[in-house]
């Protein structure tokens, strides 16, 4: 009667531990649903947004410079320091090596 009464005990907590581990499961499931319900309507607001902005653009506004609108290029220096001008007509050729100093733009 004991070993029958030590397998029914064991049975029943055997049973109690599967229903909460499947008590468990299902709260978790649940939690699973709505965070991808949250994420495909993110998605789809992130779509949207993208759907209506133009191709090409950029995602924010660019402003044009105040009073500048034919700037020029009149020097190019490269990585290595050597500086590129142009000359009259002509495109753009090496010039000897000049120590490059900033200037401040206006803008």
């Amino acid at each position: 009667m004991t070993q029958t009464y030590t397998y029914m005990a064991r049975t029943d907590q055997f049973i109690q531990k599967t229903n909460a581990f499947m008590d468990r499961t299902e709260m978790r499931m649940q939690k699973q649903e709505a965070t991808l319900k949250s994420l495909e309507n993110q998605v789809g607001q992130i779509s949207q947004v993208l759907k209506s902005r133009p191709l090409g653009g950029f995602p924010s506004d660019t402003e044009v410079a105040k009073g500048a609108t034919h700037e020029q290029c009149k020097a190019i220096s490269t990585r290595s320091g050597k500086v590129l001008k142009t000359n009259k007509g002509n495109p753009l050729l090496p010039t000897p090596r000049q120590p490059v100093t900033q200037i401040a733009l206006p803008w």
